[in-house]
């Protein structure tokens, strides 16, 4: 900021010079002329003005030059009107320049303001979301994240068990969001509510991904597990929004693959790795953001969806 300010302030200097030497210029010019006439005249009066003996035919020559010295002074005036406009021009343009930088200020507060403001909401928010969790119970014995943990065991339970009988990922969803209802969307309506608000901010100062990424944070492996089936199973009910959120701030970018159907043991897992591996290519992959085990995994899944779809 400084270099910057002292680059400005020699700007400033070089063109304060330049304008002045432009008006010494003129002003030289102005004299130069006053000085060649004011001699050329003085030698062109070639007679005594006291002498008794001049003729009046000399007074009229000496009228004629009087007004020649007349018409010169009256250019010096018009000159010095003409740099009069100079100055107050300059005077103009220095002061619409130190307007424009007060605006550009103006501008600058203004946006360092909205950046306060949403600072204390999006914080704010957080505490309130992370506060309503940590008091969320369930049952006698579990609260805060047991909750979720328990939640997601009970929908890995209930896959196994409807799998038997070759239910769809959406009939399995809505049966488990029918049990749970309220506390899957008091967890996942607030964290939405969060995301919307980042996401529809319109200041270009506000790097939102930054705070996506804070959101993210506070949620735990079994919550980002249930998210992950949640966003699928509620595009139906017009949860398409909150998907698209979710893979354009890559929510599952820090999410392990095995932790999405890890259960008991690998015969039991591996029968819920269907309905995950399902789902995973329903996602965009901007939703992994840089998470190279599941976008190699969904790679994998396109590319045998391709094949049989050619075949």
């Amino acid at each position: 900021m400084k270099e910057n300010k002292t680059d400005i302030e020699k700007v400033s200097i070089s063109e304060v010079f330049k304008d002045n030497l432009k008006i010494f210029v003129w002003v030289f010019v102005l004299w130069l002329i006053f000085f060649i006439g004011t001699v050329w005249i003085g030698n062109d009066l070639s007679f005594d003005l006291f002498n008794p003996s001049m003729k009046l035919t000399d007074l009229g020559t000496f009228g004629d030059s009087f007004n020649v010295l007349t018409s010169l002074f009256t250019g010096l005036a018009f000159a010095g009107v003409i740099i009069s406009i100079i100055l107050q021009t300059q005077e103009l343009k220095a002061t619409r320049e130190e307007l424009q930088g007060q605006k550009e200020a103006l501008v600058e507060q203004q946006r360092e303001m909205e950046v306060q403001s949403f600072d204390n909401k999006f914080f704010q928010m957080l505490n309130s979301y992370n506060l309503s969790m940590n008091n969320v119970k369930m049952g006698k014995t579990r609260e805060g994240s047991q909750v979720y943990e328990e939640l997601e065991r009970n929908f890995k339970g209930m896959i196994l068990q409807e799998a038997t009988e070759l239910l769809s990922f959406q009939n399995i969803f809505n049966k488990f969001s029918k049990r749970y209802n309220f506390l899957m969307k008091f967890n996942f309506i607030n964290l939405y509510q969060i995301l919307k608000f980042v996401d529809s901010n319109k200041n270009d100062s506000i790097v939102k991904k930054d705070y996506t990424n804070i959101l993210r944070a506070q949620l735990s492996k079994s919550k980002l597990v249930l998210l992950y089936f949640n966003a699928i199973g509620i595009i139906e009910s017009n949860g398409k929004e909150y998907k698209e959120l979710i893979e354009k701030y890559s929510f599952f970018e820090h999410l392990n693959y095995q932790d999405l159907f890890n259960y008991k043991n690998a015969e039991i897992s591996s029968r819920i790795q269907v309905y995950v591996d399902e789902l995973l290519v329903q996602y965009d992959k901007k939703a992994f953001g840089k998470n190279t085990q599941l976008i190699e995994k969904w790679e994998e899944l396109k590319a045998k969806s391709n094949t049989l779809h050619i075949e």
